[in-house]
């Protein structure tokens, strides 16, 4: 009987599957007309050659199909939404250059997919791995924003569009956080700068900045492929000052991560200080977005605020940065940064804080900063983020 209940549900699984890539082909006519109320509201959507590439707007049809399918069958499960920004306005000293922003929307759920290549625990009822989904972009740009020929002492410009898919996995023995990601995403798409320009143009967000007439010279200029796995470990190493029974100061984890592949090539190394952690057990202590204070089971009425103030340093060495060094294979940039004005060795700064209200609504401030990344570069660059979320299902009730 169990055999045959597996095959059972194997074609099922295998139904829904085929089914999903007709629904892809459905999906280019409805993708171009779902997008007509937002382009009208954003112009420079009109403009962008990121969704007339084929493959690309095959991965965010397939990505979507993916959401919906993941979001239904993972009620009752824990799922949860996040809209994260990051930009330089948000920063104290705004200059809008270097890394100017990023935009990310990203959905957050029980593990249904286990055998993706992702690292995670497996120890039964000593371990939880969470699944997230998303899709982004990122914009880099030079300091003088009005000059269209190329600037060879300045930043060149770049971005990049991405799909992410991923695992967060928690070891509740040791505390231990395992995060794997697969990022696949196109350089040099139109799009970011076409919203740049847009904002800058009727002055959102209070920017006075000139109109940026130099993305025709962005890395990779009309899209070009890029493939990612990141993956990160953070373990504890001091478990912090007691203060009352839900109240921790002073927590120290250990963190490292790798990035590999066309687009970055990195190692990483530093450590995180929870300065206060209210509230908040390993789940919340690693990343308070993902809803619940730990893997346990908790009270009926839930806290009505999770609190962690975090402060991280690291250390990057840097393999390999696209937005500086032009594609790794093929590359037909116009202007580029030369390999040995690299830096190979970077410090990189976060310190932020985390609310959770009620177990369902995520708001998070970070400031970040970064050292410079090459010889005639800025010394220091600092930018901001904000995230917010909402979960409708948590994964500890």
């Amino acid at each position: 009987m169990a055999g045959k209940k597996t095959i059972d549900q194997s074609r099922r699984i295998a139904f829904k599957y085929f089914l999903s890539l007709g629904y892809i082909r459905l999906g280019n006519i409805l993708f171009y007309y779902s997008l007509l109320p937002l382009r009208q509201l954003l112009p420079f959507l009109n403009h962008s050659d990121m969704f007339a590439c084929s493959p690309f707007k095959h991965a965010i049809l397939s990505l979507l199909l993916l959401l919906s399918f993941l979001h239904a069958q993972a009620q009752g499960k824990g799922v949860q939404g996040i809209l994260t920004t990051e930009n330089d306005f948000l920063a104290p000293d705004n200059r809008d250059e270097n890394y100017t922003g990023s935009l990310k929307i990203e959905l957050r759920f029980g593990e249904l997919l286990p055998w993706l290549p992702f690292f995670k625990f497996k120890a039964p009822g000593q371990s939880l791995t969470i699944q997230r989904a998303g899709i982004g972009g990122t914009a880099y740009t030079p300091q003088d924003l009005t000059a269209t020929a190329p600037l060879t002492d300045d930043r060149p410009y770049a971005s990049l569009m991405f799909v992410n898919i991923g695992n967060t996995s928690y070891g509740l023995a040791k505390g231990t956080v395992l995060e794997s990601e697969l990022v696949l995403g196109l350089v040099g798409t139109s799009l970011p700068g076409n919203a740049q320009s847009y904002i800058h143009r009727h002055h959102w967000l209070g920017t006075d900045r000139p109109v940026p007439m130099g993305w025709d010279n962005q890395i990779g200029y009309h899209g070009s492929f890029v493939l990612n796995y990141n993956f990160r470990i953070e373990h504890p190493v001091f478990p912090g000052l007691l203060s009352g029974a839900n109240c921790r100061w002073l927590q120290l984890r250990l963190r490292g991560a790798v990035e590999l592949g066309s687009y970055t090539t990195n190692l990483r190394a530093g450590f995180k200080i929870n300065i206060l952690n209210l509230n908040a057990g390993l789940m919340q202590d690693y990343s308070p977005a993902l809803p619940g204070a730990s893997l346990a089971p908790l009270a009926a009425t839930a806290p009505v605020i999770r609190m962690n103030v975090f402060a991280g340093p690291e250390i990057r060495v840097v393999g390999y940065n696209t937005t500086l060094e032009g594609l790794m294979f093929a590359d037909h940039s116009t202007y580029k940064i030369p390999h040995s004005d690299v830096n190979r060795l970077d410090f990189d700064l976060s310190a932020g804080v985390n609310l959770l209200l009620f177990d369902r609504f995520l708001l998070r401030y970070a400031l970040y900063g970064r050292s410079q990344e090459y010889s005639g570069g800025k010394k220091f660059h600092s930018w901001g983020g904000i995230s917010l979320g909402y979960s409708p299902a948590r994964w500890n009730r």
